[in-house]
């Protein structure tokens, strides 16, 4: 059995909303950002590794998370939506789906900061 997603229902601690951006017309003739609830699951959110960074000078530590959960089979996932997990926002990097029978997916996530 594999760790990664065979786990038992108790560590599905977390609820992750998932959102699709439907852009609006604005009055300037642009387009506004409207973020639509998909749906919404739980799931199991961990750090990847703690790692650090030299970028431009500075150590950063790695924002990336992962994310494993399951979905109804009438919703496929889109890279273009973003995930709302306990307030704050997070970008997809990029999905798997892990096992086709029993839909769970595995998400690489960075964290959006304002």
């Amino acid at each position: 059995m594999d760790s990664l997603v065979d786990f038992s229902s108790g560590q599905m601690r977390t609820v992750a909303v998932f959102y699709s951006n439907e852009p609006v017309a604005n009055d300037s003739g642009g387009r506004d950002d409207n973020w639509v609830q998909v749906t919404s699951t739980r799931a199991r959110l961990r750090q990847d590794r703690g790692k650090k960074t030299n970028e431009q000078g500075q150590i950063i530590f790695n924002k990336d998370f992962q994310l494993v959960c399951r979905f109804k089979r009438d919703i496929t996932p889109d890279a273009k939506w973003k995930v709302k997990i306990d307030g704050e926002d997070y970008r997809i990097i990029n999905f798997v789906l892990y096992n086709e029978i029993k839909r769970w997916f595995i998400f690489s996530l960075s964290k959006i900061t304002r």
